[in-house]
């Protein structure tokens, strides 16, 4: 009896931790040179950029990237005091993707679901769907500073209504409204880096991108 109250209240806290705290990919650059070898972090907190809490490898095991050319890698996160993390060589331009899922035990259901886009010696091209059952996906094929840029919340593959949180290095975060189908608009004032978030029913994600400084 005392095992099963133990492990309700388990998934209890398990649960307000995914949902009380947004989970984002974060790398000491987005600006890599071709066969650099760079630091990408999964954090977790409200304080974006900085991490205050990690996740334990029991939700989240691993990170995986998907390259220019469509392939698929995947690499185990080692747990540091402020973040999950590993080392990635970004080995040619283009545009890649990295994403992760955080699951929720003990039927390890995917619930959170992180992504991020690195651009090498190109613009920030279209941020592609990995397909997570909740995700944000841009809706054109760069984002570029000074102009509007246009995003979609997709839920199973489909449009919701929803709310989108918005943080900006260095600036005070706020939020945005998605249209019935799913678009949500921003103006894009200001270069580093980008946090979006939602949540919709029991699951949550977020996208993380890179602005540089216009030359």
């Amino acid at each position: 009896m005392r095992k099963k109250v133990f492990i309700s209240i388990f998934l209890v806290f398990v649960n307000a931790f995914c949902f009380a705290h947004e989970h984002w990919i974060d790398l000491e650059t987005f600006e890599p040179q071709v066969g650099q070898k760079i630091k990408v972090f999964v954090k977790s907190g409200h304080n974006f950029p900085k991490g205050e809490l990690v996740l334990n490898k029991r939700f989240l095991k691993e990170i995986k990237l998907i390259t220019p050319d469509k392939n698929t890698k995947s690499y185990e996160l080692e747990q540091e005091k402020d973040a999950r993390t590993t080392y990635i060589v970004f080995d040619t331009t283009g545009s890649y993707v990295l994403y992760f899922s955080v699951t929720r035990p003990p039927e390890d259901e995917e619930v959170y679901f992180g992504k991020s886009v690195v651009s090498i010696k190109e613009r920030s091209d279209v941020i592609s769907e990995v397909g997570s059952k909740l995700e944000i996906v841009s809706k054109q094929t760069n984002i570029q500073l000074n102009k509007k840029a246009v995003f979609q919340v997709l839920f199973d593959k489909k449009p919701i209504k929803t709310t989108v949180s918005v943080s900006i290095e260095g600036k005070k975060n706020f939020f945005v409204q998605t249209d019935k189908n799913g678009v949500f608009y921003l103006d894009i004032k200001h270069s580093g880096r980008y946090l979006l978030t939602t949540s919709y029913k029991k699951y949550g994600c977020s996208l993380t991108f890179f602005l540089r400084t216009q030359k």
